[in-house]
């Protein structure tokens, strides 16, 4: 972690300023677009997770390659998964953990 200065500058302050100095608004909109624009980023990029072949996810899960190979292919059909090259790609993660807890 880095060393923060962390401030509090209340509602009424930041509408007078933004009301004052346009400029300053966009340039402060531009800043946040930008920041949750990189935080999304390393959301997905944390829930991108390298995989072995097929053939080994099955042998480590003592499953058939045929079983993990129809489950890819319905959690893909599905748009709960994207799997690509050797890489599994999970654009929303609460789908997944509601997939996993089904009975």
């Amino acid at each position: 972690m880095k060393p923060s200065v962390v401030c509090f500058i209340n509602t009424k302050t930041v509408r007078q300023i933004i009301q004052d100095t346009p400029a300053l608004g966009l340039s402060f909109l531009a800043r946040a677009a930008e920041e949750l624009g990189d935080a999304e980023e390393k959301y997905h990029e944390s829930v991108t997770l390298s995989i072995r072949a097929r053939s080994n996810l099955a042998a480590m899960l003592g499953v058939q390659r045929e079983s993990i190979s129809r489950i890819i292919h319905e959690l893909d059909s599905r748009g709960i998964t994207k799997f690509a090259e050797r890489k599994v790609i999970v654009p929303d993660p609460d789908s997944l953990m509601k997939e996993c807890h089904k009975e």
